[in-house]
Order: C-alpha cells, then structure tokens, then sequence
C-alpha cells in the first residue's frame, strides 16, 4: 500500500521558473499605478507647477489670458506625469463650446485604461473658489462626496494663484481610489 515515491514522479519546476516569472515591480510600474503611487507623485508634480500669474475670473475682460495660461499650465502637468508615471494621466482639457465655465478633460487611471471624461465646472468666483467636477461618461455618474470635497476646498487657495491644472492633480487621486476599490470590491 505505502509505495514510496522515487525523485523521478516529481517535475522540477525550477528550471521553468526563469523562463516565466516576472518581476513584479516593473509590471507595476509598467502597467499600473496604485492610488497611493499616484497621491505621491501627483503631490509631487503639484508642489512643481508653476502658480497663475492672471487671477482673471469668468466674466473678467482678462479672462482669455487666463484662459491662454490654464492650457499653457495644462501641458507642463502633462510633461510632468508622463515624465513622472510614463504615461499621461491627464490629456484634453478644452472649454465646452459656447460656455467657459465648464471644461472637460480626460482621466487615464493605468496606461491601459479607458480614459474616464471629467466635467469640471467653474464657479463665477473661479479662480478663487475651488471647481466642481464630476464624471460625465461610464456606467456610472458620480461626484466627489462633501466630505472628500471638503479637503480638497482646504488645499485650494483663494488668491486665485491655482487653477484647473493644480485642481486636477487634486481630483485625481480620488478618482484613482474610488476606481481601485472598485475593482478589490
């Protein structure tokens, strides 16, 4: 009954092991970005981008310069985070056509990822009150909740030295965790 087993009944894995595994820290890096990952390095490239020179609102006769130096801010966040993360996770900010309060933009949560579009609408007090946003394509519509919201507001400054390019750093480390723990869930 107890026949004993001879090293020949074993395969050894061993000599396999090299020709498929991986290494785990390059995939990450390569493919995904955990929302912690992404909370450090867009802390990072917000404390490197440049503060707004024109602290014109929506209906002030400046408000086409502002709008000149959102796009212009816009794109060195996107160097930064392809230079940063090695893809962008931000992409096509533009004001919807025919109102300049509401811009749109895309957000890329992995390199591989579905972009989801954000609304981000101004208030008239723009720059020196904080935007609102939400999401405007998905299966799903949501908002930042108040309480999230609500630390967001506290980082924002009211000299209206910020704008939509620092708002997008912020927001998009919410994003980054709604989605994970939607997939974990």
């Amino acid at each position: 009954m107890g026949s004993k087993l001879k090293d020949d009944d074993f395969l050894d894995m061993r000599k396999f092991v090299d020709d498929i595994s991986i290494n785990m820290d390059d995939y990450i890096k390569i493919n995904f970005l955990t929302p912690y990952q992404l909370k450090i390095k867009s802390d990072a490239i917000f404390e490197e981008l440049p503060l707004f020179k024109n602290t014109s609102s929506p209906r002030s006769y400046d408000w086409s310069k502002r709008v000149d130096e959102e796009l212009e801010i816009f794109e060195i966040l996107k160097q930064k985070y392809r230079y940063s993360v090695g893809y962008l996770v931000f992409d096509d900010l533009k004001k919807r056509l025919g109102n300049d309060r509401v811009w749109e933009t895309n957000f890329y949560f992995s390199r591989d990822s579905r972009p989801l579009k954000l609304e981000i609408r101004l208030s008239l007090m723009y720059p020196r009150q904080i935007p609102l946003v939400s999401r405007s394509t998905g299966d799903y519509h949501v908002t930042l909740t108040d309480k999230c919201f609500g630390l967001l507001e506290r980082r924002w400054r009211s000299d209206g030295k910020y704008g939509l390019p620092h708002f997008c750093t912020m927001i998009g480390y919410y994003y980054a965790l709604e989605k994970m723990s939607r997939i974990i869930d």
